[in-house]
């Protein structure tokens, strides 16, 4: 079966960090009400270019909101979305890095997935951020791994450009500090917003980072550089593998690569998210 699934991770004040694409902290409301919006346009377009495919989302609640009068729970179920909660079981203490401390939720998602019986080996999966839209069919991504274990996306940085606080010359001597040995080249860097793997792909994963989290976290300690978000584990995890990459995805569109929040937002408005408006008057789909 093929898989397509996003996330969202609710913050509390107690954990909650700057998201510098929508300029506030991932536990205000506002915040969290882009994102939702954002899942609902992932999650409509997807159905919309692929009726047949399984979508899935993962979250660590199990409440969903009714926003602008849109009820989340009506239109999971008008598009067929499975609800999957599992706890965030791999925060980042306070001080690992002050962005984005929720996206190590996705190793969260990828240990549930390996304890589930709910997805099996041979399932083709799929993950991408909920701040992008689908615009065709996912069909030519998912026949490529019948041939590929992992497809990522590579992004060429010049060597020094930072992201997210490291530089692939930074990532090459983290790299080297978890190898213990010398990392000649510099590493590329693999973009978060899409994986695509088999959920034996996803089983490799999660072994692989219960080994690296607490390396990670023991780096933090010694107020040395470690790989501050999933985006430099995966590129770690990939560093060795003869993987087959995507230059361009016309399928996948992410609002925040290319615009502001607020232009994010009226783009959302007056597209995807006014026709899934209409699903209250039951004329969704």
């Amino acid at each position: 079966m093929n898989i397509l699934a996003t996330w969202i991770c609710l913050d509390t004040e107690e954990n909650s960090s700057y998201f510098p694409s929508s300029k506030g902290f991932s536990s205000d409301f506002t915040v969290q009400q882009v994102y939702w919006k954002c899942l609902a346009c992932s999650m409509f377009t997807a159905r919309f270019y692929n009726p047949e495919i399984r979508l899935v989302v993962f979250s660590n609640t199990e409440e969903l909101p009714v926003i602008d009068g849109v009820d989340f729970q009506a239109l999971f179920q008008k598009l067929n979305v499975e609800l999957h909660t599992t706890e965030f079981n791999y925060q980042t203490p306070e001080g690992y890095f002050n962005n984005w401390r929720n996206q190590f939720y996705e190793f969260s998602i990828f240990e549930y997935i390996s304890n589930s019986p709910l997805f099996d080996e041979s399932d083709k999966f799929c993950l991408i951020d909920s701040d992008c839209i689908i615009s065709g069919s996912l069909e030519k991504i998912f026949l490529e791994l019948l041939d590929n274990l992992f497809l990522n996306y590579k992004i060429n940085y010049t060597p020094e450009h930072v992201i997210n606080g490291l530089s692939r010359e930074d990532m090459r001597k983290v790299f080297q500090k978890l190898e213990g040995a010398e990392v000649n080249e510099f590493p590329e860097y693999y973009g978060g917003e899409f994986l695509a793997t088999s959920i034996s792909g996803i089983k490799e994963i999660n072994r692989y980072f219960k080994i690296l989290w607490p390396k990670l976290i023991q780096l933090h300690r010694r107020n040395e550089d470690r790989l501050n978000e999933e985006a430099h584990v995966l590129s770690y995890k990939f560093l060795n593998l003869k993987m087959k990459t995507l230059s361009g995805i016309n399928m996948l569109k992410g609002f925040g690569q290319t615009l502001q929040p607020l232009e994010m937002l009226n783009q959302v408005m007056k597209n995807c998210w006014s026709g899934i408006y209409q699903q209250k008057k039951g004329k969704v789909l």
